[in-house]
């Protein structure tokens, strides 16, 4: 776990109850560590910059587990929901978050190569 409950209440975090959370923070780490290649697993403290995008992460996998009604037509009744694209959203928050940082090693934590 790279984030407990408690700390991502103690940096912000408000729109992830307790009981979604273990869930949703499986699958933010599981997205750090596809663009991190694995190199935060067996680390024991994550950085401050690791636990702000947890925090981030966390917050938008609820938004998106929450479909937002953006319109509703009553006759035949319908309803239009906003598309959160988590991905997309994950994918820039983890290249602004991790961008600088490094790894023990002085290995860059986004380096592909």
């Amino acid at each position: 776990m790279y984030l407990t409950y408690q700390e991502y209440t103690e940096k912000g975090g408000q729109t992830c109850c307790e009981a979604a959370y273990p869930r949703l923070e499986y699958k933010a780490r599981k997205v750090i560590d596809t663009y991190t290649f694995g190199r935060l697993i067996d680390l024991t403290e994550q950085s401050e910059a690791v636990k702000m995008l947890m925090v981030e992460l966390v917050d938008i996998a609820q938004q998106a587990d929450e479909r937002t009604v953006t319109g509703v037509s009553n006759d035949g009744y319908s309803e239009s929901y906003a598309d959160v694209d988590y991905n997309k959203k994950a994918a820039a928050l983890i290249s602004e978050y991790l961008s600088n940082e490094q790894t023990a090693e002085g290995v860059p934590l986004l380096y592909r190569g």
